[in-house]
C-alpha cells in the first residue's frame, strides 16, 4: 500500500504530466527505473528527449521545490538517463535535456507549478 508521501508523489507526477502534455510535449515513459534510479517523466519534443524530475512540496516556506534537487540527484538523473539512451538505441539521434517541473502551494494554499527548462547539465570534460 503506498505511503501518504507517495501518493502525493504521484499525484504530483500526473498534474506535471498533463500540464506538459498541453505544452505539447509527448510522454515516452513515466517512472523509469533502473539500478541507478528513477526518471519521473521521459517526454519528447521534437527530436528532443526531456528527462523531467518533479517535486512536491506541500508548503513554499522552505522555497521552489525546484530548488530541491542536489548534485547528487541531478548526477543519479544523468545516469539513469543514460542507462535509457542505452537501452533505447531509437532515441540515440535526439537531443537531451533535464527539467524539473516543482509543484507547491503558496500562504493561501493556491497551487504553483513552476517548469524549469534546462534545470542542469550534463558536465563533460575536455580532458
Amino acid at each position: 500500500m503506498p505511503s501518504p508521501s507517495q501518493l502525493k508523489g504521484s499525484s504530483a507526477e500526473s498534474e506535471a504530466e498533463k500540464f506538459l502534455l498541453s505544452q505539447g510535449l509527448k510522454k515516452i515513459s513515466r517512472n523509469y527505473h533502473c539500478p541507478y534510479g528513477e526518471i519521473d517523466l521521459v517526454m519528447c519534443a521534437g527530436r528532443e528527449l526531456i528527462f523531467v524530475e518533479v517535486r512536491h512540496r506541500t508548503h513554499s516556506d522552505f522555497g521552489d521545490p525546484a530548488a530541491t534537487v542536489s548534485k547528487h540527484k541531478q548526477q543519479k538523473i544523468i545516469k539513469t538517463a543514460l542507462h535509457f539512451l542505452q537501452n533505447r538505441p531509437e532515441y540515440s539521434e535526439f537531443g537531451c535535456r533535464f527539467d524539473v517541473v516543482g509543484i507547491g502551494s503558496d500562504a493561501d494554499s493556491v497551487q504553483k507549478l513552476n517548469w524549469i527548462r534546462d534545470a542542469f547539465q550534463t558536465e563533460v570534460s575536455n580532458s
